[in-house]
């Protein structure tokens, strides 16, 4: 009888601490949907970031420099993998940010490319490039491939296609070329960038928000990162319309810096990713931002729509538009002038308009981080890895227990 009750003892007692850590994890789990005006879902698991409703981009002033008080707040910024517009003006020609590209403007204004230099410098070489279809109607229906129509062409003809006075052209887009171009190596070996790679490195105030980006981040030697370390994009166009990107995300944070014309990010944090069904029906978001998606229980066919937010844009599903607007929505304009971090994982839909020359620059965490990318530190991890473990003490049997207790005082 007495051992009965000594049991009986034991398994309310476990019970009492499996009560006070879902207590715990309730309160936990109340305080993250105070920190966000979003609801959390049940398989978003997103720990940074979750974009409120109708978000709106932070500028910090960096024109006098990158200050010590712009480079923390914008480090700040990084490290809960929130967006943040960095106004730059003259210091988006400061050799000490890794920008050499004063002369890719003109020499008396600052704020108009100089399409002669980079017609010069890159030649004709042959880039790829894409002859967008104007925004709306039919066109949401088409195929990439069809809206976009990937072609090769001369750099100086693409050039010549953007100067504002050529009243016929205007339609052409350059960005991404390896891709593309099914080309292999790194992004400098390719034209253009293979022409004006000197003129800009990977920005020092970047590489250190990213050495700060993750938990117990060491980097190895002086945290300088090569050209081999990120990825870089020279985006040019000079659109008669809006043009619009498909929604999309990329695995990788992004430092985009406007140089001429206007950019506008339309956006969504990734625990948005449920409402968004990207190419199938998202099952969870995981801690860092990347989704899982379900093919097979796609709600619909989307056929060529990217995701259901632009199905939802093309007005041709109520459906869509009923997930879409379930989204947080937020907006990051960003002129000329101006750097835009926007997350990994981030979703986002871009409009350009006017003669637009940006350059981004891609990178994860830092590519001399030591430890591992992703980190599960939470409170939430802790409390899950004890109720696994009062578990298993509850599965053993009382004999075993005694024998486990005397076992480990004799060391």
């Amino acid at each position: 009888m007495r051992g009965l009750n000594l049991r009986w003892r034991n398994i309310v007692s476990v019970l009492t601490m499996l009560l006070v850590i879902l207590l715990v994890i309730l309160w936990v789990d109340k305080q993250d949907e105070r920190s966000s005006t979003t609801t959390r879902l049940k398989g978003d698991a997103y720990k940074f970031f979750h974009l409120p409703r109708d978000f709106k981009c932070t500028r910090l002033d960096a024109r006098g420099g990158m200050q010590a008080d712009v480079r923390r707040t914008f480090e700040q910024h990084v490290e809960r993998r929130e967006p943040v517009i960095l106004q730059l003006g003259d210091a988006l020609f400061d050799a000490s940010n890794g920008f050499r590209w004063r002369k890719w403007m003109k020499a008396d204004d600052a704020r108009q490319p100089d399409l002669a230099y980079l017609e010069q410098t890159v030649g004709a070489d042959a880039v790829v490039m894409s002859k967008r279809a104007p925004f709306g109607g039919e066109t949401w229906s088409l195929s990439r491939a069809v809206r976009k129509r990937f072609f090769s062409q001369s750099f100086g003809d693409f050039v010549r296609d953007l100067d504002p006075s050529n009243s016929t052209g205007g339609a052409l887009y350059l960005g991404i070329q390896g891709k593309q171009a099914k080309l292999t190596g790194a992004w400098y070996q390719h034209p253009p960038l293979s022409a004006l790679k000197d003129d800009f490195d990977f920005p020092p105030f970047m590489q250190e928000a990213l050495q700060k980006i993750d938990e117990g981040c060491e980097v190895n030697g002086d945290g300088s990162i090569s050209r081999e370390e990120f990825a870089s994009t020279l985006w040019m166009g000079n659109p008669r319309v809006p043009s619009i990107s498909g929604t999309h995300f990329d695995a990788f944070h992004n430092l985009f810096v406007v140089l001429s014309g206007h950019k506008s990010f339309h956006i969504h944090s990734p625990n948005d990713a449920f409402f968004l069904h990207r190419d199938g029906v998202v099952g969870t978001v995981e801690d860092h931002g990347k989704p899982t998606t379900s093919f097979g229980r796609q709600r619909r066919p989307i056929g060529n729509f990217a995701s259901y937010a632009d199905l939802a844009l093309s007005g041709k599903d109520d459906n869509a538009t009923m997930w879409y607007n379930r989204a947080n929505h937020g907006l990051c304009d960003v002129a000329a002038g101006e750097a835009l971090f926007l997350p990994a994982y981030f979703f986002h839909r871009v409009t350009t308009s006017g003669l637009t020359i940006a350059v981004n620059f891609w990178a994860n965490q830092h590519p001399k981080c030591t430890s591992p990318m992703h980190w599960d530190h939470t409170l939430q991890a802790c409390v899950r890895d004890l109720t696994k473990w009062l578990l298993g003490r509850l599965k053993e049997t009382p004999s075993r227990r005694k024998t486990s207790s005397k076992t480990s005082k004799t060391y």
